[in-house]
């Protein structure tokens, strides 16, 4: 697989992209909002509880939230406008896919985003996890700050990788090129 250089507004699409999908999850988590799920009544007894209600593949899982007060009324009704608030930006952060696309960006297939959504919805990557292997080096090619010419080779069992940054004149250390984005100065 042959990675081009991605022109300089493409790679301003992809950071514009990278620093607001960073500030949605980031502000996800500081609020204690569930990415999915509905709230579901139950009475029990005579008194009203609240459940959120999850769909895992075919099954459906019931978390309990509490007994009915207002205080979690409050809660869900925050959770509500997040939703909201969340369902727009993501609106914007796929209008910026879109253009990433017609760019010329490198872009996962939908099957590969399926799997890498569930694994952060986990929250396998807040918690550590890193993705290796041909997806996670797939993805330089986007996130090099001068774009990249290389390519990934698959010998048997075992994965090859040779990258090379864009400029061959590069007076900064590879470090300082990744870290910070400077490499020409």
């Amino acid at each position: 697989m042959a990675f081009e250089r991605l022109s300089e507004s493409i790679r301003t699409l992809y950071a514009e992209l990278l620093e607001q999908t960073i500030h949605a999850e980031a502000e996800a988590a500081a609020l204690g909002v569930p990415s999915a799920g509905s709230f579901v009544k139950k009475e029990v007894k005579g008194r009203t509880y609240f459940y959120l209600q999850v769909s895992e593949g075919e099954h459906r899982r019931q978390h309990y939230l509490g007994p009915d007060s207002p205080a979690l009324r409050e809660w869900m009704d925050r959770v509500r406008e997040a939703r909201e608030t969340t369902a727009q930006d993501e609106a914007g952060r796929a209008q910026l896919c879109k253009m990433l696309k017609s760019g010329g960006a490198f872009i996962q297939p939908a099957s590969t985003v399926q799997v890498l959504e569930l694994l952060a919805e986990a929250a396998v990557f807040r918690l550590g996890g890193v993705l290796v292997g041909t997806h996670a080096f797939s993805t330089y090619a986007n996130a090099l700050p001068h774009g990249t010419a290389g390519r990934v080779d698959r010998l048997g069992n075992s994965t090859s990788v040779r990258i090379s940054l864009g400029h061959e004149r590069t007076k900064a250390g590879l470090d300082e090129v990744l870290i910070c984005g400077h490499g020409d100065r």
